[in-house]
């Protein structure tokens, strides 16, 4: 065995020490990110509106967003059918009149989004004029 000075001896234990460590970080970093892919539950289809609903509900709960009107945008969009999507704002507009507008030429509007929602309407809010919203075909 050669003899070392303490410097060198310092050093390769510092290099020796840091390897292990980086490991246990990187596999830390691996099992949180494989936790929160497993943790997402996968979308439900999107023309039931009740399971659309428990599904964001639960997404909010879980990690609440910066602007709920675009959260409650983003629902909205994922519903599939575009009627239905329809029936939805066009019923928000008419429950929530204060927080939700028609757009000008709703009558001939053919796109998505056929109503402006400003960012005072809550997630919570929105969650009780969908229950309020009539059935799709009596409007």
């Amino acid at each position: 065995m050669s003899p070392q000075t303490a410097s060198e001896y310092a050093s390769q234990v510092s290099i020796v020490g840091k390897a292990p460590r980086r490991e246990k970080i990187r596999r830390a970093v691996s099992e949180i990110s494989h936790a929160a892919k497993k943790k997402q539950a996968p979308l439900p289809p999107g023309n039931d509106l009740r399971a659309l609903l428990l599904h964001y509900r639960d997404e909010y709960k879980n990690s609440p967003p910066r602007s709920e009107a675009a959260f409650i945008w983003t629902f909205i969009e994922t519903i599939a059918d575009s009627d239905l999507s329809r029936h939805v704002q066009i019923s928000l507009a008419t429950i929530s009149p204060g927080f939700v507008s028609p757009k000008p030429g709703l009558r001939h509007r053919t796109g998505r989004r056929c109503v402006n929602i400003r960012e005072g309407l809550t997630w919570r809010e929105f969650q009780k004029a969908l229950l309020k919203m009539p059935p799709m075909g009596a409007t």
